[in-house]
C-alpha cells in the first residue's frame, strides 16, 4: 500500500505555529501573554518607588465623589491613580501591597495621590483594613441628604437592571423587613471578606451615623474632613479651599469648573489623556448615569424623612454641624 502524502496549504503552514504558541501558553496560564501590558510591568517594577493614597474620599454612592474628585484633581499638588476607584480594600486586600501602590504615582517631591472608591464608606471591614496600611490617611467624606441618595440610587440601579422591581415604595418596604430581620436575628448579617455589602442597601447605605463611627474607631477627628453634596454647587469656592486646607496644601483656585451633571474637560490621569466620565453623551456632554426621573411621592418622602430623622440627628451631633435634610419640604 502507497502512503499518500497530505500536504498543508499555505494558510494552515502560517496559522500553525500561532495554534502551538496559543496551546503552549493556554496549558501554562502563569505565564499568559494576554495579562500583559508594558503599562501594567513598568508599573510593577517601580511599585517600590511609587507613592500610597495620603487621603481618601469617602461618602455614599450619588453623593458627589467622582465631582469633588474630578475638582481636586485640577490641584498640581494632587496627582490621580491610574483609576478613580480601586476596590482593593472591597476584593483584591489578599494582594500584596506592592499591586496597589504600583497603580499610582512616582513619588515626587510635594505631590500627592488619592483613592475615591465611595463604597470604602458603608463597608464595615474596611475601616481596619484602611488603618492597618495607611494609619496616617486622612478621609473626606461627602454626604448627600439620604432621602435624595437612596432615591437617586434606585433609578440608578433600575436603569442598570438590577433592580427587582420598578416600584420604590415596594423597594422599601422589602428593605425594612431585612433592616427588622438583622435586628431580630443579627447572626444572620454577613460579614465574610468580600461581601457587597451595599447591595440592595438604599436606606441602609443612608445611616451615615453607624458607618462614620465604625471610621471614628480606628481613625482620630483630626482626619476626617465631612462636606455637604449640595456645598459642593452652592458654594464651591469655600468648599475646595476648606478641602485643599485640610489636605495641607496651598491655595489654588479651581478654574474648570464641572456644571452640574456635565463635564467640559477630559482630565490627565497619570501622565494620560483619560476621560474619567466613561459615560458621556457626546453632544450634550451630559452624564448618562446622572437621570431624569419623577418627582418622589410627597407621602414617600415624609416617611423617609421621618425613617432618618433620628439618624440624622445622631450624625450632626457627632460632626458638630447640621445640614438641612430634617427641616420640613
Amino acid at each position: 500500500m502507497t502512503a499518500t502524502k497530505f500536504k498543508l496549504s499555505d494558510e494552515t503552514k502560517r496559522s500553525l505555529p500561532r495554534s502551538l504558541i496559543r496551546s503552549w501558553f493556554i496549558e501554562h496560564p502563569e505565564l499568559n501573554p494576554y495579562k500583559f501590558t508594558w503599562d501594567r510591568f513598568s508599573r510593577k517594577i517601580t511599585s517600590s518607588f511609587r507613592m500610597l493614597p495620603s487621603f481618601l474620599i469617602l461618602g455614599g454612592s450619588r453623593s458627589g465623589n467622582t465631582s469633588l474628585f474630578a475638582y481636586l484633581t485640577e490641584h498640581p499638588n494632587i496627582m490621580p491613580g491610574s483609576l478613580k476607584a480601586f476596590y482593593f480594600f472591597q476584593y483584591f486586600t489578599n494582594n500584596k501591597t506592592s499591586f496597589y501602590r504600583s497603580q499610582f504615582p512616582i513619588k515626587r517631591k510635594n505631590l500627592i495621590t488619592c483613592d475615591s472608591t465611595s463604597s470604602y464608606f458603608v463597608h464595615p471591614l474596611i475601616p481596619a483594613r484602611v488603618h492597618k496600611l495607611l494609619p496616617s490617611a486622612k478621609l473626606i467624606v461627602i454626604l448627600r441628604n439620604p432621602v435624595e441618595r437612596a432615591y437617586s440610587e434606585f433609578h440608578y440601579t433600575l436603569a442598570l437592571g438590577v433592580e427587582l422591581t420598578e416600584n420604590f415604595e415596594d423597594v422599601i418596604k422589602s428593605e425594612l423587613k431585612r433592616i427588622e430581620i438583622g435586628n431580630k436575628k443579627p447572626e444572620l448579617k454577613i460579614e465574610t471578606t468580600n461581601y457587597n455589602h451595599s447591595a440592595f442597601s438604599h436606606l441602609r447605605d443612608g445611616l451615615y451615623v453607624q458607618h462614620l463611627e465604625r471610621w471614628l474607631k480606628f481613625f482620630p477627628n483630626e482626619q476626617l474632613l465631612v462636606l455637604h453634596t449640595k456645598d459642593l454647587y452652592t458654594n464651591f469656592d469655600n468648599t475646595l479651599a476648606k478641602t485643599f486646607e485640610f489636605l495641607n496644601l496651598p491655595k489654588y483656585q479651581i478654574e474648570n469648573r464641572i456644571e452640574k451633571n456635565k463635564i467640559d474637560k477630559i482630565r490627565p490621569l497619570s501622565g494620560h489623556v483619560r476621560n474619567i466620565y466613561k459615560n458621556i453623551d457626546s453632544k450634550t456632554r451630559t452624564l448618562f448615569n446622572v437621570q431624569n426621573y419623577p418627582e418622589i411621592k410627597s407621602e414617600t418622602r415624609k416617611f423617609l424623612q421621618d425613617f432618618f430623622r433620628p439618624h440624622n440627628e445622631k450624625l450632626f451631633k457627632m460632626i458638630g454641624k447640621r445640614f438641612d435634610w430634617n427641616d420640613e419640604k
